[in-house]
């Protein structure tokens, strides 16, 4: 049987934070964005939820409430009655826990917010806060990887050369290796190796477990991630 859904929440270790993403197996065609019914399925309460409106940028908001937020691919919050959500295709959904102040993030991070720093730039927020680089876990979540994500020389182009680009034996197309740029970062923002998590999961290989966008196209559905606070589990 296809899991329904996978938990990070051991990983971050404190009592009533969970941390979950959807596979195919939670979320039918039917109800492919439902935040609502996902919650619900994993314990949490969706009138918590926190919900942007995500455009491949690494423009980062201040979720102080549940409710709808413009334009942003990363939230953040140390409020306990808010549920940070996002949905992805293909990009890492990138979860940050700072263990001592107990702020929380959660970014959507594909080619376009790599490039953009959107990591780098959550954790600074993150700092600005009160946060220690030694203090945050982060978990890097499902996301396409160096084996499938092509690109062609112009996107190509958005890249820092220093990293692992491969060409491919299709004329003017290269692969290039999305993990290695987010782990880069995240070494460069001093998030100790031990401190992260990296599901070797790739959403386009794995066609009976994860929606696709780049094998799908326009009709690929979504998983969604969710991070926050079991309210039965916590004291305050």
């Amino acid at each position: 049987m296809l899991q329904p859904w996978i938990s990070y929440s051991d990983f971050f270790s404190i009592l009533g934070l969970k941390a979950t993403f959807s596979t195919r197996n939670t979320i039918s065609d039917r109800i492919k964005n439902d935040r609502i019914y996902f919650a619900e399925k994993v314990g949490l309460n969706p009138s918590y939820l926190a919900i942007p409106n995500q455009i491949h940028s690494s423009h980062i908001t201040q979720c102080d409430a549940p409710g709808n937020y413009s334009d942003s691919d990363g939230i953040i919050s140390r409020n306990k009655d808010v549920i940070l959500s996002i949905q992805v295709a293909d990009c890492f959904p990138v979860f940050f826990c700072d263990l001592h102040t107990k702020e929380i993030a959660l970014a959507h991070a594909g080619w376009r917010g790599l490039v953009s720093e959107i990591i780098p730039k959550t954790i600074q927020r993150m700092m600005e806060h009160g946060s220690k680089p030694q203090n945050i876990r982060v978990v890097l979540g499902p996301s396409i990887k160096a084996c499938c994500f092509e690109v062609s020389s112009d996107v190509l182009g958005e890249f820092d050369s220093s990293f692992a680009i491969m060409k491919t034996e299709k004329k003017g197309k290269y692969r290039v290796d999305l993990l290695a740029i987010a782990m880069a970062q995240l070494a460069r923002s001093q998030i100790h190796f031990d401190n992260i998590f990296v599901d070797p999961s790739c959403t386009f290989c794995d066609k009976d477990s994860f929606f696709s966008f780049r094998r799908d196209g326009k009709k690929a559905g979504r998983m969604l991630a969710l991070f926050g606070w079991d309210q039965t589990k916590i004291k305050s």
